[in-house]
C-alpha cells in the first residue's frame, strides 16, 4: 500500500522546528519503513510502500541539475507515445517545463494517478497539484505550525496523536447525495485538495487554482461523427488499459458479466505485453444476482481462468464494519463487506499484484437511461431534421413515448429552461433523514467547483461531467493494510474521460441504448450476448437477507446512534422501517445499510 506524508514549515519558527522533529521521530519509530524522499528548505517528503513501475516517486530537477525541484508521487504515463514508461528522475527540459508552468505541464503532457510537489523557480515557494481524475488522495491540515499533506488519514492519526472533530455538515451532505470530492472532509481539521487543483504555499490571498476544466473540454472541439467517435473510443480505451497493464506481471480482474468489465478484459488481452490474467465473478444464490453465464462467455473468448464465488448472507457480518480502518470521510462500505471474506484468499493463491475493474464505465460511457441527450441536441442544434432520430432514441432509452419526449423538447426550445440539478438532487436522499434538515442542504456542494458557476453546459453533458469526475479513491476500506490489493480502474483514465466529455450525450447513447457508443465500438470484440444485454444484475435479495440476519446489530447501531442524536436520521422512521415489515425494509434497504457504515465511521471519530 503506497502512502506519503509531506511537511512544510517556516524554518525561522522555533515551534514549527520542534513539531517537525517530533513528527520525524514518530515516523522513524514506525516499523513500516517510512523513507525520506526529499528534504530541502522547510520542505520534506516521506513515503512507504513504493513499487517501481507501479506507485513510486519521480524526482524533478532544479535549474542547477539537482533533483531538488520537487517530486511527483504515484504513477505517471506520458501522453502521445506508445512507450508508457517515465524515468524516476525527470530530465532537465521536462523538469524545467514542470517548474516554469507551476505544474500545468503535467496535466497536459502526462496522465495517471499522482500528487506533485513542485518548488517554484526561486526555490522559496511550493505548488501542490493533484491529478485531474483524482483517484490518489491529497489531504492537508495544520499541526503545531506545520502544514501536513498526506494520502492516508490513519497514518496521521497515529503519527500526530491528535484528536479530530466531526464535520457534521459534510456527513449530512454525504448521507443525502453520496460520496463526494469537496474541499471539506468529514473531519473539521482536515481539508482535501481537489482533482486538477493546485495550491500554492506560502498560502496566497487567492483561492487554489484549477488547471483542468471538464466543462471546457466538453465545450471545445466536440466530436459528433459517430463512426469516428466509436473508433477513437475503442483506440483510447485500449491505450489506457494497456498502459496500466504494463505496470504488472500478474493481475486479478473482477469480471461481473457486464459490458464494462468485458471491455476491460478484451483490452487487457489486446495489450502489447498482456499480464497474466485471472478473473473472478461474484454471484448470489438468487437469479437476480447471478451473471455467471455472461462472465463465462467473456472469459472463454479471452482464454483466461475464471473463479466463481457465491456470496451468501451467512458469510456477511455487518459487525465487521466497526473494525474497518476509517478514513477522513465516510464511505460506502456495503460492497466491500460482501466480497472481502473471499478476496485475500484468492490473492494469495494466484499471487496477483493488482485488481482491475470495469468500474467507471457507467460514468464515463454514460449509462443513465434518460432523454437528456435529446435535450442537449436541441440546445446545441435547434429543431433540425436529425432531431427525429435523436428523439426516437431518447424515447427508447427513457421508456416513454416519442410524443412525450417531443413535448419536453418543444418546452425546452421555447422556454429555454431545464432543471440541471434534478438528477443530482435525487441522490441518496431517504425518508429516514429529517425533512427540515434536507431543506437546508445545498446539492451544488457535491459538484466539481468548475461546474458550480457553469451556466452554458447543456443538462445531459452537465450530468455526464458530474458522474465522469466521480472516481473512487485509491484506498479501499480494509480491516488490515496487509489485505490491500492495488485497485486499477482504467476506464477512469484522463485521456478516456477527456475523449468521452468531448462526445455529445446523444452520440454516447447511440441507438437509444445506455452506453450505446461503447457497445458500437466493441461490438466485434466482446461476446454479442453481452453487447446486446441491457439488464443489470443486482444483489438486493442478498442485501435484504444480510439486513434480516443482522437486524439486532442494525437496531443497536442506528436507533440510539450518533446520526439520530445529531438529528440527521429520524428515530420514529427508523423504528417503523426496522420493525420487521418486509415492504418497509425493501423500500429503504440499501440506504439503511449505507447509514450503518456512516454510523460506524462517526463512532470511530466521535470524542463527545
Amino acid at each position: 500500500m503506497y502512502r506519503y506524508v509531506a511537511l512544510t514549515w517556516d524554518q525561522e519558527n522555533a515551534q514549527a522546528r520542534e513539531a517537525v522533529r517530533d513528527l520525524i521521530a514518530a515516523m522513524e519509530g514506525e516499523a513500516e519503513g517510512w523513507r525520506k524522499v526529499l528534504a530541502v528548505d522547510g520542505f520534506m517528503v516521506w513515503h512507504v510502500g513504493e513499487r517501481e513501475g507501479r506507485m513510486q516517486t519521480y524526482l524533478i530537477r532544479n535549474d542547477a541539475g539537482l533533483a531538488e525541484g520537487g517530486v511527483v508521487l504515484g504513477k505517471l504515463f506520458k501522453r502521445a507515445t506508445a512507450q508508457h514508461l517515465v524515468p524516476t528522475c525527470l530530465d532537465g527540459p521536462e523538469s524545467h517545463s514542470i517548474i516554469h508552468t507551476k505544474g500545468r505541464h503535467l496535466t497536459t503532457n502526462y496522465w495517471g494517478r499522482y500528487v506533485a510537489f513542485i518548488r517554484d523557480e526561486k526555490g522559496d515557494g511550493l505548488n501542490i497539484l493533484r491529478d485531474p481524475i483524482g483517484s490518489f488522495p491529497c489531504y492537508y491540515m495544520r499541526y503545531r505550525m506545520v502544514e501536513i499533506y498526506f494520502s492516508y488519514m490513519p497514518d496521521i492519526r497515529k503519527i500526530t496523536g491528535m484528536s479530530f472533530s466531526i464535520n457534521w455538515d459534510h456527513v449530512a451532505h454525504f448521507m443525502a447525495y453520496g460520496p463526494q470530492k469537496t474541499e471539506q472532509t468529514g473531519l473539521g481539521e482536515v481539508s482535501e485538495l481537489l482533482p486538477g487543483q493546485c495550491l500554492e504555499t506560502p498560502f496566497p490571498d487567492n483561492d487554489p487554482s484549477f488547471y483542468w476544466s471538464p466543462a471546457d473540454i466538453a465545450r471545445n472541439d466536440p466530436l459528433e461523427d459517430i463512426e469516428q467517435a466509436a473508433r477513437e473510443l475503442r483506440q483510447t480505451t485500449r491505450h489506457c488499459v494497456a498502459a496500466w497493464a504494463a505496470c504488472y506481471n500478474n493481475v486479478f480482474h473482477n469480471l461481473s458479466g457486464g459490458l464494462d468489465s468485458a471491455i476491460v478484459l478484451n483490452c487487457l488481452k489486446q495489450a502489447a505485453v498482456p499480464p497474466r490474467i485471472s478473473c473472478i465473478n461474484y454471484f448470489t444464490e438468487e437469479r437476480q444476482g447471478d451473471e455467471r453465464c455472461y462472465a463465462r462467455l467473456a472469459a472463454e473468448q479471452a482464454s483466461v481462468p475464471l473463479y466463481e464465488t457465491c456470496l451468501s448472507s451467512a458469510n456477511i457480518s455487518l459487525r465487521r464494519v466497526l473494525r474497518l480502518i476509517k478514513e477522513a470521510k465516510p464511505g460506502n462500505y456495503l460492497y466491500e463487506r460482501a466480497r472481502d471474506h473471499f478476496e485475500p484468499t484468492w490473492i494469495r493463491e494466484i499471487g496477483a499484484e493488482a485488481c482491475f475493474y470495469g468500474s467507471g464505465g457507467d460514468n464515463v460511457f454514460f449509462q443513465p437511461e434518460t432523454h437528456l441527450g435529446a435535450v442537449d441536441f436541441v440546445q446545441s442544434h435547434g429543431l433540425r431534421s436529425l432531431l427525429w432520430r435523436v428523439a426516437l432514441e431518447a424515447a427508447r432509452l427513457d421508456r416513454r413515448s416519442v410524443w412525450s419526449v417531443l413535448t419536453i423538447l418543444l418546452k425546452q426550445c421555447f422556454l429555454k429552461s431545464y432543471d440541471r440539478m434534478k438528477y443530482i438532487r435525487n441522490g441518496y436522499k431517504t425518508s429516514l433523514m429529517a425533512p427540515d434538515l434536507i431543506e437546508t442542504l445545498d446539492p451544488s456542494r457535491v459538484l466539481h467547483p468548475v461546474l458550480r458557476m457553469e451556466e452554458h453546459i447543456p443538462p445531459g453533458k452537465f450530468f455526464h461531467i458530474f458522474i465522469a469526475t466521480s472516481c473512487p479513491d485509491y484506498y479501499e476500506p480494509l480491516e488490515r493494510k496487509e489485505d490491500f490489493l492495488e485497485p486499477v480502474l482504467p476506464l477512469f483514465s484522463q485521456p478516456l474521460v477527456e475523449l468521452c466529455l468531448r462526445i455529445p450525450t446523444w452520440i454516447m447513447t447511440a441507438g437509444g441504448r445506455e452506453r450505446g457508443l461503447a457497445r458500437r465500438a466493441f461490438s466485434d470484440h466482446i461476446p454479442q450476448e453481452i453487447v446486446r444485454r441491457e439488464a443489470k444484475g443486482g444483489a438486493d435479495i442478498l442485501y435484504h437477507a444480510v439486513l434480516k440476519r443482522n437486524l439486532p446489530f442494525v437496531k443497536e447501531m442506528l436507533l440510539d446512534g450518533l446520526l439520530v442524536r445529531q438529528g440527521l436520521l429520524q428515530r420514529k422512521g427508523l423504528e417503523k422501517v426496522l420493525s420487521g415489515d418486509d415492504h418497509s425494509v425493501s423500500a429503504e434497504l440499501v440506504k439503511i445499510l449505507f447509514h450503518v457504515g456512516t454510523e460506524a465511521w462517526a463512532r470511530d471519530w466521535y470524542k463527545g
